[in-house]
């Protein structure tokens, strides 16, 4: 199973700005584009991308500046996550045992990418950009999901998360 790659596209690491994006947030499903494209262009079997269709993920991020840590919480899986944010790429392993080449940096308006070179279970070599970044005055924060693939157009998801309630 790809579960590697589906814990990227649940959680996909990478955040905004410090002080902005600390707490929780919530996905909002009916304001997110589906992710059944990107997660089969990965190898994610039906059965699986049909249950991340209808998946409500929580994400408990703290910032520290340099390091930034994510808890995500599923119905079925809660995965944690130590982000080095200083843009020199390093090797990350998935669940699954596959590794990806991956640097995660801020831009100047606070987003927080996350770039990573990886494989494809086919074994083409593959680019996935995770950016986020807040909208709304913070109310909302956008997470952009684009996979490249050489010689294939590039699949972009936008996933829609918002404060979860106290």
């Amino acid at each position: 199973m790809r579960s590697w790659m589906l814990s990227l596209l649940l959680m996909a690491p990478s955040l905004a700005w410090a002080d902005g994006l600390d707490g929780t947030w919530v996905l909002d499903l009916a304001a997110s584009d589906s992710n059944d494209p990107l997660l089969q262009s990965q190898g994610v079997n039906w059965v699986v991308r049909q249950a991340a269709k209808r998946t409500i993920v929580t994400q408990v991020i703290e910032d520290e500046g340099k390091v930034v840590t994510i808890d995500v919480k599923t119905s079925w899986r809660n995965t944690h996550y130590v982000l080095r944010v200083d843009g020199q790429e390093r090797p990350e392993s998935g669940e699954d045992g596959r590794t990806a080449e991956a640097a995660h940096y801020r831009e100047a308006d606070g987003s927080l990418v996350s770039h990573m070179r990886m494989i494809t279970p086919e074994g083409r070599p593959g680019i996935m950009v995770i950016h986020r970044q807040l909208k709304d005055g913070g109310r909302t924060m956008v997470q952009t999901t684009t996979w490249t693939e050489v010689g294939k157009p590039a699949l972009v998801v936008h996933r829609v998360f918002h404060p979860a309630a106290d």
